[in-house]
């Protein structure tokens, strides 16, 4: 046995949204249950060379350019692709990443880079691979930035930026329904976290019945 087709799911959502903290409870309680099948990954850094890429990207001292962020995203991703993803499901691992490919939508779109050109790219830079499940915690943007202790260059921005951030980002959810799960950030963690498992807990069940 061990022919379980690999599943991705993906946490998203402006700063401060409680993504990574959510993100990273469903890896804990997945693990319990299913042991090493299931991994942890992000971006951008989870590669030696993301690593690299994401010293760049936070850093206060450079100005970077929407185009320039986007490449540099760009790079993390095929790296994080070809070397974590990809090959945990090839495994059939499940596969939990603190952000993927709709950040850059969000981010480099707020940024004023085209929609259309950074889906174009994205294809590419995920050799086409989507998940199968992607969390969205929402909330207002003045509420994301209060609970940030030290900001990085992202986390900087004005507020208009992270405002279209969060709509770029309702905008992505409307468009893909069956992929998406929209859920409310400023409720509290354990309640959204019971929100997530039941959501993951069927998912599991469907795949394994199909």
């Amino acid at each position: 046995m061990g022919h379980d087709p690999g599943l991705l799911i993906t946490f998203e959502g402006i700063e401060g949204s409680g993504k990574t903290t959510q993100a990273q409870r469903l890896y804990e309680y997945l693990r319990a249950k299913h042991g090493d099948k299931v991994i942890f990954t992000y971006e951008p850094g989870d590669t030696e060379v993301g690593r690299r890429i994401r010293e760049i990207l936070i850093d206060k001292r450079y100005v970077i350019d929407a185009w320039t962020e986007l490449f540099l995203y760009l790079a993390d991703r095929v790296a994080h692709v070809e070397q974590v993803i990809k090959p945990a499901l090839d495994e059939g691992k499940i596969v939990i990443s603190d952000r993927y490919a709709d950040s850059s939508v969000a981010y480099q779109g707020a940024g004023g880079v085209p929609i259309d050109t950074i889906r174009n790219f994205n294809k590419v830079a995920t050799f086409g691979i989507k998940p199968q499940l992607t969390v969205l915690l929402d909330l207002p943007v003045e509420e994301g930035l209060t609970r940030l202790g030290e900001r990085d260059r992202i986390e900087a921005k004005d507020v208009e930026f992270h405002q279209t951030v969060r709509r770029y980002y309702l905008e992505l959810a409307k468009s893909e329904p069956d992929r998406f799960v929209v859920l409310d950030g400023s409720k509290p963690e354990d309640e959204i976290f019971e929100t997530i498992v039941g959501i993951v807990d069927k998912l599991l069940v469907n795949r394994d019945a199909s």
